[in-house]
C-alpha cells in the first residue's frame, strides 16, 4: 500500500461525531475509575466491560472521517 492510494479530507468533528466520542469518553472513564476504585457500578464486571468499550472505540475508528480511499 503506498501513501498514493489514500486521500486525506481534514475536516472538524460535526455535532453527533461529537456527542458519540464525549459519552464514549464519559463511560470509560466511569468503568475505569469503578475498577480501580472498587465502586463496584458494573457489579464486577469491569473488566468485560471495559473490553467491550475498547472493541467498540476500535470500531468507532473505522468511521473516523480524515481519510478516504481513491
Amino acid at each position: 500500500m503506498s501513501d498514493a492510494e489514500y486521500e486525506w479530507k481534514p475536516r472538524p468533528p460535526n455535532l453527533r461525531e461529537r456527542i458519540i466520542a464525549g459519552v464514549f469518553v464519559t463511560v470509560l472513564l466511569i468503568t475505569l475509575a469503578s475498577k480501580y476504585a472498587g465502586w463496584g457500578v458494573f457489579a464486577g464486571y469491569e473488566k468485560q466491560v471495559i473490553g467491550l468499550l475498547i472493541l467498540i472505540g476500535l470500531i468507532l475508528l473505522r468511521f473516523a472521517p480524515s481519510v478516504h480511499r481513491r
